[in-house]
């Protein structure tokens, strides 16, 4: 059985012969009884995995503290070499972020988020208790889809002054994740 905030999930094996193994029923208890029980093919784990987004955020800040303690001068290729990593590491720590938000919603709220604009995503992740400041992660956003766009000396120094800030809400929305659903 598995604990959340809203409901309790209860995972049982067929009581019938003629289904086939790996399917699994789920029973969904709420504070007035079942809310529904079906039938499920395979294992699905009702809780978010969170492992990918960890070691995202893990290694974004990894890259950010090693960036800040090097030494070697600014404007050199080393430097350059690992703000760039840097701004990699961002990239795809941001789209796991909203990826996150995106099937945390799905899987947890009343509203889902299919056909949501990034905007109206963030404002949901913000009214749930996810992330603090909607406007900030739209500014993390703009800032990534600007890597995809140009790349110039300007443009890196601006997406990495955000991936520095974007550390934070990342970490902290994975602490909120991890509040909500275990």
């Amino acid at each position: 059985m598995v604990y959340n905030s809203w409901f309790l999930v209860k995972r049982e094996k067929p009581e019938t012969t003629n289904q086939r193994p790996g399917n699994h029923i789920f029973i969904v208890i709420g504070q007035k009884g079942v809310l529904c029980k079906g039938l499920v093919k395979g294992i699905v784990a009702m809780l978010l995995d969170l492992t990918s987004f960890e070691k995202a955020v893990a290694s974004l800040e990894a890259s950010i503290d090693a960036y800040s303690r090097k030494s070697a001068p600014e404007g050199s290729v080393e430097k350059e070499t690992m703000r760039d990593g840097v701004i990699q590491r961002f990239e795809y720590t941001f789209e796991l972020s909203w990826k996150m938000i995106k099937r945390y919603l799905e899987m947890y709220s009343l509203e889902k988020p299919d056909g949501f604009t990034n905007k109206e995503l963030f404002r949901m992740g913000f009214e749930q208790g996810l992330i603090r400041d909607a406007e900030d992660w739209l500014e993390y956003h703009r800032n990534r889809n600007l890597t995809s766009h140009t790349y110039d000396e300007a443009t890196a120094e601006e997406v990495h002054k955000a991936a520095t800030g974007f550390l934070n809400d990342a970490v902290y929305l994975l602490k909120r994740l991890k509040e909500k659903t275990r």
